[in-house]
């Protein structure tokens, strides 16, 4: 049929980031000890890099649920005006809390190799080494969640984004599980 060109649909960045997650297996998932992409507004970015310099709001929006990227609420995600975090957490061992890290991650990084920036062990940790710093930390419940922040009414809104928490959350949002 002459004169008739297909068109290539031209795939959205956001489209390139969801696809990029929907495409990680549950040995992805589990590999990088299942953590949750949150995104928010930059803008309303509280992100400062001197360490020890992190205000409460910037802990409040990133560890809020409504902020954790997932097929249900995709259609909020604009790579345009938010950024992304890789949100991991590590048991203290000594007090029974949950260490928080919020890995900042570019949406490029995420399109092109997911598998790897999802990984704390890949991404997360060669880039403090090489930064000679460290990504914002939070212990949960003393920096956080029993501060004296938070009002009764929004403690209830947070989870302990445990390991456990964040591998329920992946199976029901990205695997339709539980």
């Amino acid at each position: 049929m002459e004169g008739i060109k297909a068109e290539a649909k031209e795939v959205s960045e956001k489209e390139q980031v969801l696809n990029s997650l929907y495409s990680l297996s549950k040995q992805d998932w589990k590999n990088a000890h299942w953590p949750v992409i949150s995104f928010i507004d930059k803008e309303r970015l509280f992100y400062h890099k001197r360490r020890g310099d992190i205000p409460f709001q910037f802990w409040k929006e990133v560890l809020h649920p409504k902020n954790f990227l997932s097929p249900e609420n995709a259609d909020r995600y604009d790579p345009e005006e938010h950024r992304l975090f890789i949100i991991h957490s590590f048991p203290e061992r000594d007090e029974g809390g949950e260490r928080i890290k919020t890995i900042t991650t570019p949406t490029k990084s995420l399109i092109d190799d997911a598998v790897h920036n999802i990984d704390y062990n890949y991404h997360g940790r060669p880039c403090e080494v090489r930064g000679g710093g460290s990504y914002p930390t939070c212990e949960f419940w003393t920096d956080f969640y029993d501060n004296y922040q938070l009002s009764e009414e929004e403690q209830d809104s947070y989870p302990i984004p445990s390991e456990a928490w964040r591998k329920k959350f992946i199976l029901e949002k990205y695997f339709r599980e539980g």
